[in-house]
């Protein structure tokens, strides 16, 4: 399986920072994502749960 990963933050239009954990996967010529987003202050746990949701996704046909 081929993927990418990676990670960026951003102020919304309501001024919270956010941040964003996501993965991308290309699985029979198609792209899949895993995708967590969490406030910019809960960072560690968006990546944690990014890697739990990562390690257990499947894509079915």
């Amino acid at each position: 399986m081929r993927y990418a990963h990676g990670s960026f933050s951003w102020a919304d239009d309501q001024g919270r920072e956010l941040f964003v954990r996501n993965a991308s996967l290309l699985v029979d010529g198609r792209y899949h994502l895993v995708l967590v987003i969490g406030p910019e202050s809960r960072r560690e746990e968006v990546e944690r749960r990014h890697a739990q949701v990562f390690s257990t996704y499947r894509a079915t046909p």
